[in-house]
């Protein structure tokens, strides 16, 4: 099977104040609005807030293991997995 293309909105997912999910933010003619997270601004809330944003590159590295049977990843690829995990929990 070929590696499926993701559909959803292109550009980096950032994180903002209120926990909400924009992409393109500092260009306002061509933000989009993600998600809104509902609630407090809890711990909980801001780490959905972070996997959220960091889906489209979790996604990505998953596909670069994946395409490559799961054998000796490149130190880029490693890289960019560790990053897309890192914009997750930190």
């Amino acid at each position: 099977m070929g590696q499926l293309k993701f559909k959803g909105t292109q550009g980096e997912w950032k994180v903002g104040l209120q926990n909400y999910i924009k992409v393109n933010e500092e260009d306002p003619k061509n933000t989009s609005l993600i998600c809104l997270m509902q609630g407090y601004n809890t711990q909980e809330t801001k780490a959905n807030a972070k996997i959220i944003a960091a889906a489209p590159e979790l996604l990505e590295a998953l596909q670069i293991l994946v395409k490559n049977g799961f054998q000796c990843p490149s130190n880029e690829d490693i890289n960019k997995a560790e990053q897309a995990i890192n914009k997750a929990l930190k």
